[in-house]
Parts: C-alpha cells; structure tokens; sequence
C-alpha cells in the first residue's frame, strides 16, 4: 500500500478524489460570535471579508442529488469501534480534508464539493480548500435561540464536542437551518460507541439512539 504524505496543496489521487489539510483559524469562532444566520450566502460573504476566500469568487449551491447512510460497529476481537459512511450521489467530487484549528479538536473528514458551483471559474486552491471546511451537506427551527446552519454546526461539532453528550448540548443551544431547503439528520457517534441520530421535527430537536442512520427519519 502507497503510503501518501498530506501536504496544505490539494492532491488527486484519483478522478475526482482529493485531499488536503488545513492549519490554524479559518475563522469559525468568529462566525459563531455573530448574531446568527440562516443562509449560507451569509457564510460565503464572512469568508470574504474575512479573506479566507478570494472576493472575487461567484459561487451558488446547488443539490446534486444525494442521500448517504452510516454505521458503527465494533472492532472484531480488539477494542474501539469503525464509524462508515457512504455518498449515495450519482455525480461527487470528493475531497477529504485534515483540519488543525488552533485551540480546538482535530478531525479528518470526507466533503462533497458538487454542492459548490463555480460560475466563473474564479475559485483558487486556497478558496476550495476553506470552502470545504465549510461546505453545505446535508429545517428551519424559530425559537428566540441563535440561529445556524446544518453546515456550520458540523464544523462546529468536529471542533468542540468530544462526546456524543457534548454534541447533543451544543446542538441544542441553536435554531438549525437547512442549508439547501433539504430535510437533513446528523447521524453522531464518539469513541466510546456511544451513536445518535438527531433530527428536527415540528420546530424541535429530537434524536434517536441508533448505530445505524439511512435515508428516512427514525423519531417515532
């Protein structure tokens, strides 16, 4: 097995398949400290004015088409768990992405950057690489809590929560706001074995205990 060295450039290993990694603040905390929001275009014009992504850049989200679904189960014969999940998408370019925030955990995790339309061809390595920590997956909730969007909140759940509690807590802290006008659920598991699913039905936040999450709700 080819052993490959991650570097902060973005490499291909195959058609459509890259990785990279990315060091330091891109800005998270800062966004959080805002008043809210519940649009992503909010988000892309934070990541201007902040110069994380090139001002010039025209982007607009699009739904590719998608559904996944997940697992987790246990190591046979040894300690600790696999967690899988697959892209059930007919056209995805797949980036996996390290992250080292500053003060914050690191996680490694998989993005679909087919949400992501270039209208103009202005997109730079650096702009893909920030709009990956960032970019749209998988409700809109109107309580007087802060508001958030789906993609926010798990860049902010890979950062901040180490347990599948910690995860719950945070999330409840927010009004969640879809990202794409889709109906979504956060399938969250730890290194204890611990798995929810949490989803958001008539205006509340409800989750399921459950190692396994498909394509359907799981609240009664």
């Amino acid at each position: 097995m080819k052993e490959i060295e991650v570097t902060n450039k973005i490499q291909e290993i195959d058609n459509g398949f890259r990785f990279s990694k990315i060091e330091g603040n891109y800005g998270l905390d800062e966004f959080i400290k805002r008043n809210g929001t519940t649009s992503v275009m909010d988000l892309i014009e934070f990541l201007k004015e902040n110069q994380l992504i090139s001002e010039s850049a025209n982007i607009t989200l699009e739904d590719p088409g998608f559904a996944c679904s997940s697992f987790l189960v246990h190591k046979k014969d040894e300690d600790g768990f696999y967690f899988g999940r697959n892209f059930d998408y007919s056209n995805s370019k797949a980036t996996v992405l390290l992250t080292y925030p500053e003060n914050d955990y690191s996680s490694i995790f998989t993005v679909n950057l087919s949400f992501i339309k270039d209208n103009n061809n202005s997109l730079t390595e650096e702009d893909l690489k920030y709009l990956s920590v960032y970019a749209p997956v998988d409700v809109d909730n109107d309580t007087p809590k802060p508001d958030i969007i789906t993609s926010v909140a798990i860049r902010l759940l890979l950062d901040k929560a180490a347990t599948v509690e910690e995860a719950i807590n945070i999330l409840k802290e927010y009004d969640m706001h879809q990202s794409l006008g889709l109906y979504t659920h956060f399938a969250i598991t730890d290194a204890e074995g611990n798995a929810v699913v949490v989803e958001y039905i008539n205006n509340e936040m409800t989750y399921v205990h459950s190692p396994i999450n498909e394509n359907f709700f799981l609240t009664p």
